[in-house]
């Protein structure tokens, strides 16, 4: 099915396909609950893993729907359509010809929870707190996760273990926010909490707690040492480079790249050449982190510093040492089985500010 240069995938040509059948079974026009109802039935779709439990409840709801239709032939409800052209919006924003079933998560998500939570049925008043935004998220989390490069991650969001450093992390949000040069680059000595700091801006992002501009976004980490994994030819490092930054690139509105090893892309020029094109050409979103060793070689490249706002994480004090440990103390106590006082904390860290 072809219009405007753009093609449906396979999922999504199918999908529409049975929608219309499910349409002209029940008499009515192809409306978004005849789509969500044929993606769910598809067993190519991911979304099927995620939404399958509900069927019922839609099933339910196009039977209630009123009947519009005394012919054999359907077409197209208003919403439906306002579906499909956002859908192919998104594409066309992201350079593809191609719309899939990843274009329309937002309708889905969106509709779903405005439209299929509503049901009195008890099952799904049963999972209510969690429909609206796990599902949603859940949703996009696993299609992304079919469609992710061998050479990316998820950035770990295991809530007990990440401590905010607020200050800081408002800083971080500020610069993704910049029109002009919206990528960071955190540097500092090991163990002075840059990781935790991306930890918890995934974290926002995944509890939907961040600023309009960075909704429905996705941090994803580079498996920086992976990508030199038995090389055997200098072109596999810009193959597998290019992999990853074009998964990137294609939705580059909704995805951002994290480099926890980025000492070692300073090393490698291959790699290095290859995060500075998708930068500066496709305007991807990068947060990148540093070694305080290797800042000087980073702010030598002067066309690589430029993309960048430089945000140094210094070690925190002996009072903020307490708080973090305070915070997550919590957490290991109930997995160890152990008590751990104030006083214990506190003693630690002041041997260990004293030692170290």
């Amino acid at each position: 099915m072809k219009k405007n240069n753009l093609s449906y995938s396979e999922v999504i040509e199918k999908t529409i396909k049975d929608a219309e059948k499910i349409a002209l079974k029940t008499k009515h026009k192809i409306q978004p609950l005849h789509f969500l109802l044929s993606l769910i039935k598809n067993n190519n779709s991911e979304s099927s893993k995620i939404l399958k439990e509900y069927s019922t409840v839609i099933e339910q709801k196009i039977k209630d729907l009123p009947k519009d239709l005394n012919s054999d032939v359907t077409y197209l409800d208003d919403e439906l359509k306002e579906w499909i052209a956002s859908a192919k919006a998104n594409a066309l924003k992201n350079n593809r010809q191609l719309v899939k079933e990843s274009d329309f998560l937002d309708q889905i998500g969106d509709f779903f929870n405005l439209k299929v939570r509503e049901s009195n049925n008890p099952s799904v008043k049963t999972h209510e707190s969690s429909i609206q935004h796990q599902t949603y998220r859940e949703l996009t989390d696993k299609v992304l996760e079919q469609q992710m490069p061998v050479h990316l991650e998820t950035v770990n969001t295991q809530q007990e273990l990440i401590v905010e450093n607020e200050s800081l992390l408002t800083l971080v949000i500020e610069s993704l926010a910049r029109q002009d040069v919206n990528n960071v680059v955190l540097y500092g000595e090991k163990g002075v909490g840059k990781t935790s700091l991306v930890q918890a801006l995934a974290l926002r992002l995944k509890n939907d707690n961040v600023p309009s501009f960075l909704k429905n976004k996705q941090i994803f980490k580079l498996k920086t040492a992976q990508i030199t994994l038995n090389i055997h030819d200098a072109r596999e490092v810009s193959d597998r480079m290019q992999s990853v930054l074009s998964f990137i690139k294609d939705q580059a509105e909704s995805r951002i790249l994290y480099i926890a090893d980025f000492d070692t892309c300073l090393k490698n020029q291959l790699m290095l050449d290859n995060i500075k094109f998708y930068i500066i050409e496709h305007n991807i979103k990068v947060i990148a982190e540093m070694s305080y060793d290797n800042y000087d070689k980073f702010i030598k490249d002067q066309q690589l510093k430029n993309q960048f706002n430089s945000i140094f994480v210094k070690e925190p004090s002996v009072e903020e040492s307490i708080l973090i440990l305070e915070k997550i103390v919590p957490s290991y106590e109930t997995s160890k089985g152990l008590y751990i006082s104030k006083e214990v904390i506190q003693s630690a860290v002041e041997i260990s500010a004293k030692q170290i």
